[in-house]
């Protein structure tokens, strides 16, 4: 009866070689995560400036909208004492209705861009929160 036992005195550098690409992996892992952050960073800039140009538009076109809605009444009253002509009615109802499209879509728009920021934000609170403690 005989018992053997194998004992490697060298294995060609294995461990060495596998702690190396651990790390090399780990520092992959790092550099990812940093890049991550900065097109984090970058999505929410971009978000930001967005958001105070459609807030801005938003503002111009209520005040567009306001002015062609006294103008259409105006017009409406002039042609009911038939002091202006069916056309210019017409026009002043139809940019009216022009300038109100456009400042829902500025609201719209505006709206838009905070969902994406909410989603954004949310998402990554969301990633933070189910990351274990460091």
């Amino acid at each position: 009866m005989g018992v053997g036992v194998e004992f490697p005195l060298f294995d060609g550098f294995l461990t060495r070689n596998r702690v190396s690409e651990a790390r090399a992996r780990l520092g992959q892992l790092r550099e990812s995560q940093f890049l991550l952050r900065e097109g984090l960073g970058l999505q929410i800039k971009d978000l930001m400036m967005g958001l105070d140009a459609t807030a801005k538009s938003a503002e111009a076109t209520l005040r567009a909208m306001q002015s062609a809605t006294e103008n259409r009444d105006l017009n409406e009253r002039a042609y009911e004492n038939e002091l202006v002509e069916t056309e210019k009615v017409i026009r002043a109802q139809l940019f009216e209705a022009l300038m109100s499209a456009q400042h829902y879509k500025a609201r719209y728009d505006h709206i838009s861009l905070l969902s994406q920021l909410s989603v954004i934000v949310g998402t990554e609170i969301q990633t933070r929160l189910k990351e274990p403690s460091k």
